[in-house]
């Protein structure tokens, strides 16, 4: 369609400011340089806010929207983020499931009744990879909206609706599509967005924000975060430090001491009553061996 079209030109566009910049990136870059690269970087991330709107609840029939009308009280509560977006599972069928018995559901604005709940995606929905369909009913028309999560970052582009999980994916696609070294960041405390890498250091980009660098952003919010996970695709594992030696990116790292003013002892005292630590860091230990085994026969074959 023309508007994919349209979103796809202005990217590359962005792609050849951010290629073209990033290239002057020696293993001393000077300050000028990563003033230049920090301000791209912000314009584009302003773009992408304004080109990809936060999705509430706007009704697919009027465009009407309950966060547009001043007498009702409507609340940005962050986010509702899935992280859970590609793991939480849906029972399939058309029934839809009420907002109140979803107690882990943490992806809903305050909505102001207008969410219903949701439904299994359809054969279409499927085909952008959409983990479930949300439904929402216009407090002024009454006609009934779909909003699907998708998972493929060209439907997204299409559709240009979502939230942090849809957009949190398509700025780390973007990232890469750039050639630039990017990570995935889930913060258990139901947030997700992106990092990039410039002169060895993870810089923090959050789509729905348009924030650059602001780690601390979250703690502001009044989160008490448990974890924040990094993933990395192994791609290009090792790469230039700011100090100009060789390091190696792990696929999976825990970097919630990046993200709040905390000392390590607050967070695992916050941990243990939440969680079994020693078992999560089992787990991520686990999974970290598996992906590096994945990833060694996939570059074998």
């Amino acid at each position: 369609s023309c508007r994919s079209v349209a979103a796809a030109a202005t990217t590359q566009t962005w792609r050849r400011r951010i290629v073209s910049s990033s290239t002057t990136t020696t293993t001393t870059t000077s300050q000028n340089q990563m003033k230049e690269h920090f301000e791209i970087l912000q314009n584009f991330m302003d773009w992408f806010r304004e080109r990809f709107p936060y999705y509430y609840d706007r009704c697919g029939s009027c465009g009407a929207s309950a966060k547009d009308d001043d007498h009702l009280s409507f609340s940005k509560d962050d986010d509702d983020d899935d992280n859970g977006q590609e793991e939480e599972d849906v029972g399939k069928g058309n029934d839809i499931h009420n907002a109140k018995d979803q107690e882990q559901d943490i992806d809903v604005e305050d909505d102001n009744g207008t969410f219903l709940g949701y439904v299994y995606p359809n054969v279409h929905e499927l085909l952008g990879k959409a983990s479930r369909t949300e439904i929402y009913q216009c407090h002024k028309c009454n006609a009934f909206t779909r909003f699907p999560r998708y998972n493929a970052a060209s439907v997204v582009i299409h559709n240009e609706r979502g939230r942090c999980g849809e957009y949190s994916m398509l700025l780390y696609r973007l990232l890469r599509a750039c050639g630039l070294q990017s990570r995935w960041v889930v913060d258990w405390a139901d947030h997700v967005w992106a990092e990039v890498l410039l002169d060895g250091k993870w810089i923090h980009l959050d789509p729905c924000e348009a924030a650059v660098d602001q780690p601390l952003l979250y703690e502001s919010w009044g989160k008490q975060q448990t974890y924040i996970i990094a993933f990395h695709d192994g791609d290009h594992q090792q790469v230039h430090s700011s100090s100009s030696s060789m390091v190696e990116i792990p696929l999976i790292e825990d970097v919630t001491q990046r993200y709040t003013s905390e000392s390590i002892e607050n967070i695992d005292k916050r941990r243990s009553s939440d969680i079994h630590l020693e078992d999560t860091k089992l787990t991520m230990e686990r999974v970290t061996q598996n992906l590096t085994l994945l990833l060694k026969q996939l570059k074998d074959k």
